[in-house]
């Protein structure tokens, strides 16, 4: 778990570099592991128009 824990914080890293304030403003909505069914379309917009 750990492992996966570490492998997700990095490749959070990548996507901020890519989209930056962007991706930030969409983390302060949204859970990191167990998503809430109320973001759902708000993720699911965020991941189409990358």
């Amino acid at each position: 778990m750990y492992a996966y824990y570490r492998l997700a914080m990095r490749k959070e890293q990548e996507i901020i570099k890519m989209s930056g304030q962007e991706y930030l403003e969409y983390k302060n909505g949204v859970s990191a592991f167990i998503p809430k069914l109320s973001n759902l379309g708000k993720s699911v917009k965020f991941f189409i128009n990358q």
